[in-house]
């Protein structure tokens, strides 16, 4: 589903607008063959909500009015009477609030699903990759500032970034040598 979502999301306006264009059309369609007492209204929320993704919010706020302008016709063709009568009024803001709350649940996933992608992101850039054993480390802040210590006061130069157990193990090591150094 994420792949073909992807595709369709890039490609044209145009080709965008006639893939909705054609699911409002067969949710009109099979809402006028079903007639006006068998409501298939939540058909029409699927266009909308691919509106959203398609387009952004606006635009899906914009297909709401579309998608209660199919239902009235459809349900004029069909036959309904009620068009002018307070119980249809009631079913029509029924029915948009209705595509609101989906709009506003859709608009609140997306922002979650932002917010997620923002802190992997925030992660993932905290993370560094070892060069002597390619591990990867969140503590690339800690190992890089005692590496940056350890140049300025003693000299020592690092072949990139460590993680904590092999600057460790490098510090042991040039104190090993340092060691063997002072008994010769």
């Amino acid at each position: 589903m994420d792949i073909s979502m992807s595709r369709l999301q890039c490609a044209s306006k145009v080709t965008r607008s006639i893939f909705l264009a054609s699911l409002f059309g067969g949710a009109f369609v099979l809402d006028y063959v079903t007639g006006y007492e068998v409501t298939v209204f939540g058909l029409y929320v699927v266009p909308v909500v691919f509106a959203f993704w398609l387009f952004g919010r606006w635009v899906s706020i914009a297909m709401i009015p579309v998608a209660l302008l199919c239902w009235t016709i459809a349900n004029c063709g069909t036959g309904s009477t009620d068009i002018t009568t307070f119980n249809f009024i009631l079913k029509l803001v029924d029915r948009s609030m209705l595509l609101l709350f989906v709009v506003a649940a859709v608009m609140q996933t997306q922002r979650i699903k932002d917010v997620n992608n923002q802190r992997l992101l925030k992660e993932l850039k905290d993370l560094s990759l070892c060069t002597d054993c390619h591990s990867l480390s969140s503590d690339r802040s800690t190992s890089a500032y005692i590496q940056h210590l350890l140049e300025q006061t003693n000299g020592i130069k690092f072949n990139g970034r460590l993680c904590l157990h092999c600057l460790k193990s490098q510090i042991e090591s040039n104190e090993n040598l340092l060691k063997r150094n002072q008994k010769i």
